[in-house]
C-alpha cells in the first residue's frame, strides 16, 4: 500500500518540469544512488502504517511518474 510522504528532500528538478537530472548528468555514482533510493524507499515503505502513493514517491525522490513506477516495482521484486 502507498499512504503520505511529508516533505521532498531532493534536488535535481521537479516530476513534468523538464529539469530532471538524466543519467548522463548524474555520472558514475548514478548507478549506486539508484540503488540507495530504492532501499531508502523500502524503508519508507515499512515506516508508514499506510505505505506511499507514486505522487508521494515522485515527491520525495524529483522522479518522473514512470521512474517512481519502476522503484515500486524493484522494491517488490527484491522484497517479495
Amino acid at each position: 500500500m502507498w499512504g503520505t510522504v511529508i516533505g521532498q528532500r531532493r534536488s535535481g528538478g521537479t516530476p513534468g518540469s523538464g529539469t530532471a537530472r538524466t543519467a548522463k548528468d548524474r555520472g558514475p555514482e548514478m548507478r549506486y544512488q539508484r540503488l540507495a533510493d530504492i532501499v531508502e524507499l523500502a524503508i519508507l515503505l515499512q515506516a508508514r502504517r499506510f505505505g506511499m502513493t507514486l505522487d508521494d514517491v515522485q515527491a520525495e525522490f524529483s522522479v518522473s511518474r514512470s521512474t517512481a513506477e519502476r522503484m515500486r516495482g524493484a522494491v517488490e521484486a527484491a522484497f517479495k
